[in-house]
């Protein structure tokens, strides 16, 4: 199955015959921006609604059962293991017990960080906390036992979105940055690729890199020299590509306005479209 933020709620799929197969919708409050799904429950990130936590125990019946709505405008949810982390476009980070957020339509923060700019994306890798906003780049934070998580280091680039794996990250934004992360207090910046777009998402499996570059549709990147990441194909699409999600040799592309679409990548050096579907967010 596939959820999917659109907008103006979540969609469902089923694509076990490699086709867009839509078994269910629900409209949302606020404006459906993403969502992180944790058993039988997905949380999504509802813009100026706050976070709407959705039983998928039933996936063609999904239902909002809490609601969390102590922020601005919400952007992400990230839930890793007894903690959910919000991103707050307009006012940064909160951390929360996983239990009382998921009870309590006010449960009290465990941890607040501030951004000076837009808060844009947040990953959690060997305990530390990496935070990105859109002035100063992505900051390693420790959360210990304060309320407000120490600053232990800024990566200076703008990350959109990151995957954080074997003490690199992988940072897209105007390119992609790959970091030298292994000592957190001193992140290095080894290498960077350009890309023809606006690089807004990336996905990781082995040693290859899948990337939502808006108007230059998906790149697919050999990461396997980090001090040389290269292009080895690219797949346009017809619009503008936001989104990338990885099933077995199957790329799930979310298009903005244009909807979603399915490429085949059992061959990286030659992707082929599949599918598409025309959605309404």
């Amino acid at each position: 199955l596939l959820y999917a933020a659109s907008g103006w709620g979540i969609e469902v799929f089923d694509l076990s015959s490699k086709q867009f197969n839509r078994i269910a919708e629900l409209p949302t409050p606020g404006h459906a921006q993403g969502i992180r799904i944790k058993g039988d429950l997905a949380y999504v990130a509802d813009g100026t609604a706050g976070v709407q936590i959705i039983a998928i125990d039933r996936p063609k019946s999904p239902q909002i059962i809490h609601t969390v709505n102590k922020f601005k405008n919400v952007g992400q949810v990230e839930v890793t293991g007894n903690k959910v982390y919000v991103v707050d476009i307009e006012r940064g980070l909160h951390i929360y017990d996983l239990d009382a957020f998921r009870q309590k339509p006010a449960p009290p923060m465990i941890g607040y960080y501030p951004t000076k700019g837009a808060a844009v994306h947040v990953g959690i890798h060997d305990g530390k906390i990496y935070l990105s906003d859109d002035e100063s780049g992505i900051h390693t934070l420790s959360l210990g036992r304060a309320t407000i998580p120490i600053m232990m280091a800024t990566i200076p680039v703008l990350g959109y979105d990151f995957q954080l794996l074997d003490g690199y990250a992988y940072v897209v934004g105007v390119e992609l940055s790959i970091a030298n992360i292994s000592n957190p207090q001193k992140p290095k910046i080894i290498a960077t690729m350009g890309t023809s777009g606006i690089a807004t998402a990336i996905e990781i499996r082995d040693r290859y890199g899948y990337i939502a570059d808006q108007q230059g549709g998906l790149v697919i990147a050999d990461l396997s020299d980090k001090d040389r990441p290269r292009i080895i194909a690219k797949q346009r699409t017809a619009g503008s590509t936001v989104g990338v999600a990885l099933s077995g040799n199957t790329i799930y592309l979310a298009n903005g306005l244009d909807g979603l679409q399915i490429v085949d990548v059992a061959d990286l050096h030659q992707p082929k479209w599949i599918a598409h579907f025309k959605g309404s967010g």
